[in-house]
């Protein structure tokens, strides 16, 4: 990222104190906010953990962001910022002088279609080949990039953010700064068919909608479905990463956050605060509590009770898959023993 900023403008934004280079380190420019390993000598590197004091010796960066009281040995005479937490300082740069986005501006694109009776705020964005259905909202300062879609009498709140072909199906509603990924869907048909006596899988009309809170991310081709009826909800805060599954009726209580190729099944609901790990999945109709953690991967096939660690297939307290998992590697060498104890006794009583 680019910078071409002073060190002591760096330290004043972040808050940091200046340590070492001598007397005129802060009159240095930064051209770059760059990794360890590809940091130059007129560039930032940013060392996030202590642990990683061998990284930043090795490192050409001509400055480093460090946490308090790091220090790289008296034989290292480069600047270091302190500040009080790496990681948030390298956020505040982004924001401060990372890239802007180019969102379409203000008012409708002349090759936007927004049909009569749709709402569509004076600050607001739609983008080229974007879609506003009948009846539909859409809030101050909220941006449509090129090929997205808001169905009909859906409303989309303010400062929200709708990327490059997302789908927001009829009567869908997103809250305020709701930001969705491109290709992402939300309020598509929700698996429900019913099989009949004469063996065919018959369509069962999902007539409900998705209900999004304020300040939730959805993450690039995530599809969440519509409600058989009702609302599939997601509240205020969630997070949720790329290629997520959200089935018909799934609730996922505030700040939730889910990792990518996670799933849940019909009418799953997700407390408050939950942390989902990448693969995982929740069986349909189960209820996991707040402040919980599913391991990457794990299945859960019933519910979960609040502030739990559960892991595995089906899933289950972290501690005891952690000691099934070890049994179940050490069971080979067990098996060979037990063999190799048999053939001695095969062998002694033969002679």
């Amino acid at each position: 990222m680019d910078l071409h900023q002073t060190v002591d403008a760096v330290a004043r934004l972040l808050r940091g104190e200046v340590r070492g280079g001598g007397a005129r380190a802060r009159e240095r420019t930064l051209h770059h906010l760059r990794a360890l390993d590809a940091a130059g000598p007129h560039d930032l590197g940013a060392v996030f953990r202590p642990e990683y004091q061998g990284a930043a010796r090795r490192s050409a960066a001509g400055c480093l962001l460090v946490p308090q009281g790091f220090d790289l040995g008296d034989d290292d005479e480069r600047v270091l910022i302190e500040v009080a937490d790496p990681e948030l300082a390298v956020d505040t740069l982004a924001a401060t002088w990372g890239p802007r986005e180019e969102g379409p501006d203000a008012g409708v694109h002349p090759l936007a279609l927004v049909e009569d009776g749709a709402e569509v705020d004076p600050s607001a964005g739609v983008g080229p080949w974007a879609y506003v259905g009948r009846g539909a909202v859409v809030g101050p300062g909220s941006r449509l990039w090129a090929r997205s879609y808001v169905g009909a009498g859906a409303r989309v709140g303010a400062g929200c953010k709708l990327y490059p072909g997302v789908f927001l199906g009829d009567r869908c509603v997103l809250g305020d700064r709701v930001i969705v990924h491109a290709g992402a869907a939300l309020g598509a048909d929700g698996f429900g068919f019913r099989r009949g006596d004469d063996g065919r899988h018959h369509k069962s009309p999902q007539v409900g909608i998705v209900r999004v809170g304020d300040d939730v991310e959805i993450g690039a081709n995530t599809t969440i479905d519509r409600a058989r009826f009702e609302a599939t909800v997601l509240e205020h805060g969630v997070k949720i990463d790329d290629q997520v599954h959200i089935a018909h009726n799934c609730v996922v209580g505030e700040d939730t956050a889910m990792a990518g190729h996670t799933s849940l099944a019909g009418g799953a609901r997700l407390g408050k605060r939950v942390l989902v790990a990448g693969r995982a999945a929740v069986n349909g109709g189960v209820s996991v509590g707040d402040d919980t953690v599913l391991g990457a991967a794990a299945i859960v096939l019933k519910d979960v009770g609040p502030r739990q660690f559960v892991l595995g297939y089906p899933a289950g307290p972290a501690a005891r898959w952690k000691r099934q998992v070890a049994s179940l590697n050490r069971l080979p060498a067990h098996m060979a023993r037990g063999r190799a104890g048999r053939d001695g006794e095969e062998g002694t009583g033969g002679a």
